[in-house]
C-alpha cells in the first residue's frame, strides 16, 4: 500500500511538472488577457473576489466605466473569452463512527475539466457559461449558462441576467471559500423528523431570472429561480389519479434577495441573504397511491455575512438560520415547523498576492429542536495562485457530529488540488 501510494504521488508531481513547463509559454486567466490586468486586481486569492472584482463581475465582466461604451476587444479575439481549466486532486478522509472501526479513502487523479465562455460581447450584452466534465464518474454538468443585459453608468447601473445561474455570488465572507469546503451553512442541509431536506444555500444552479441595481457602495440582487428538485433516489412527484399533478411543487418558484453593503475602502463589507422555497420530499410512507409518497416543504434560509480587514488579516463571519415544514405520517398531515441554525467565523492571513492561509470554525445544528446532533468543524487551508494559470489549494478538516447522547463520530480529511487554467 505504501508503495502504490509513492507511485501515485510521483505521478503528481510529474503532472505539475508538466503543467508548470505548458503555462510558462502564454497561459492567462481570459480577463487579464483581454483588460491586461494582474488577477490582483479583481482577487484577494482565487476565487474570491475584492470589491474592484464584484463590481466587475456585477456589471457583466466589464469595468463598470465601460458600460455602454466601446468594448477593449472590439475585434473579438477567441482567447480573451474562451478558457479551459484542469483540476487535479488528491485526497485522504478519514472517519470514526462511535463503536465501529475507522475507515480511510484515499483517491488521486484527474477530478475535473472545466470549459468556460464569459465576457462582454456588446456595450449592454454580456454572458458566462460553465461546462464541466468529471472524469471519475464519466457525467457533464452545466455549472452557469445565462446571458446578461447591462445599463447605466458607474455610479449606478442596472442588470438583468437570464439563463441557468450560480445564484449564491456573494462578497468575501459570502463568496466563495479561499479552501476546498465551504462553511457549514453553505453545504449542510437541514435534517428533520423526515430527514434531510436536501437544500444547501452554497449556490445551485438554478434556471431563472435576476434583477439588480448597483450603487457605488450597495448592490441588491433579487431572483426569481426554478426551483431546487428532489434528486435522491427517493419517491418522486408522479401524475395522480384524475390527472392531476401530485408533486405541489411542480409549477411553483422560489425567490433570492442579496444585499449586499461595502462599508469603507479597506474592503469591510456586509450582506444579507433571504431565500424562500419549496421541495417536495418523501412521507416516508409506502403506499400504491401518487399523493402518498411527497410533501412539499415550504423552507425559508436567511443568513448575514461580515468581513472586516485589518491590515494583511481579514476577520470573516457568517450566521444563518432556516425554517422547514415536516410530515406527520401518524395523522398523514402537516406536521410542525422546524428550525436549523449555524454560523462560522474565519481568520485568514494575506502573505503575498494572491498567497494567503487562514482557519475557520464552522457550527452547524440542522435541528435545534432535536438534542445531540450539533455538527462542530475545524478547517485550516492555504491558497497559492502561483501565477500564468497555476493555483494550488489545500486544506485540512476535522468534523464531529453528535450522534445521540455521549455518541459522536469524527471525520478528518485533508486535499490537495492542483488546477490550470488558460
Amino acid at each position: 500500500m505504501k508503495r502504490f501510494i509513492t507511485i501515485q504521488l510521483l505521478l503528481l508531481a510529474s503532472a505539475v511538472l508538466l503543467l508548470v513547463s505548458v503555462t510558462k509559454s502564454n497561459a492567462m486567466p481570459i480577463f487579464a488577457r483581454k483588460y491586461g490586468f494582474k488577477c490582483s486586481y479583481c482577487h484577494t486569492t482565487i476565487p474570491r473576489l475584492n470589491e474592484t472584482g464584484f463590481r466587475f463581475r456585477a456589471a457583466g465582466f466589464r469595468l463598470p466605466s465601460d458600460i455602454g461604451g466601446p468594448q477593449p476587444d472590439e475585434n473579438y479575439q477567441l482567447g480573451n473569452y474562451l478558457a479551459i481549466a484542469l483540476t487535479g486532486a488528491l485526497s485522504n478522509n478519514t472517519t470514526n463512527p462511535p463503536g465501529a472501526a475507522s475507515t480511510s479513502t484515499f483517491s488521486m487523479g484527474l477530478d475535473q475539466i472545466m470549459v468556460a465562455a464569459a465576457g462582454a460581447m456588446t456595450p449592454e450584452m454580456s454572458g458566462d457559461v460553465h461546462l464541466m466534465y468529471d472524469p471519475m464518474s464519466g457525467t457533464f454538468g452545466l455549472d452557469k449558462a445565462y446571458a446578461q443585459y447591462t445599463t447605466g453608468a458607474e455610479n449606478g447601473f442596472f442588470t438583468a441576467k437570464l439563463g441557468v445561474l450560480d445564484p449564491f455570488q456573494g462578497y468575501q465572507a459570502s463568496d466563495e471559500a479561499m479552501g476546498l469546503s465551504d462553511p457549514l451553512i453553505k453545504a449542510d442541509a437541514a435534517v428533520g423528523p423526515n430527514g434531510s431536506t436536501l437544500f444547501t444555500s452554497g449556490g445551485l444552479p438554478q434556471f431563472g431570472l435576476e434583477l439588480g441595481y448597483t450603487w457605488p457602495t450597495t448592490a441588491v440582487r433579487a431572483s426569481v429561480l426554478g426551483g431546487v428538485f428532489n434528486s435522491s433516489g427517493q419517491p418522486m412527484p408522479v401524475e395522480g389519479t384524475g390527472g392531476k399533478p401530485v408533486g405541489p411543487s411542480q409549477n411553483s418558484v422560489d425567490f433570492q434577495l442579496f444585499v449586499t453593503q461595502f462599508l469603507n475602502q479597506e474592503g469591510a463589507g456586509l450582506s444579507g441573504y433571504f431565500y424562500m422555497g419549496s421541495i417536495d420530499l418523501p412521507t416516508g410512507v409506502s403506499s400504491s397511491s401518487p399523493d402518498s409518497n411527497v410533501f412539499q416543504d415550504k423552507f425559508i434560509r436567511y443568513a448575514i455575512y461580515g468581513t472586516l480587514p485589518i491590515s494583511s488579516f481579514q476577520v470573516l463571519a457568517g450566521w444563518q438560520q432556516g425554517t422547514d415544514n415536516s410530515w406527520d405520517s401518524t395523522t398523514f398531515a402537516k406536521g410542525s415547523d422546524f428550525s436549523s441554525s449555524g454560523f462560522f467565523g474565519e481568520l485568514d492571513y494575506q502573505l503575498a498576492p494572491l498567497l494567503g492561509v487562514g482557519v475557520r470554525y464552522d457550527q452547524f445544528d440542522p435541528w435545534t429542536k432535536q438534542s445531540d446532533n450539533l455538527i462542530n468543524g475545524v478547517a485550516g487551508f492555504v491558497n497559492y495562485a502561483v501565477g500564468d494559470g497555476l493555483q494550488f489549494v489545500g486544506e485540512y478538516q476535522s468534523l464531529t457530529t453528535q450522534q445521540g447522547p455521549g455518541q459522536k463520530e469524527t471525520d478528518g480529511s485533508f486535499g490537495i488540488n492542483v488546477i490550470w487554467i488558460h
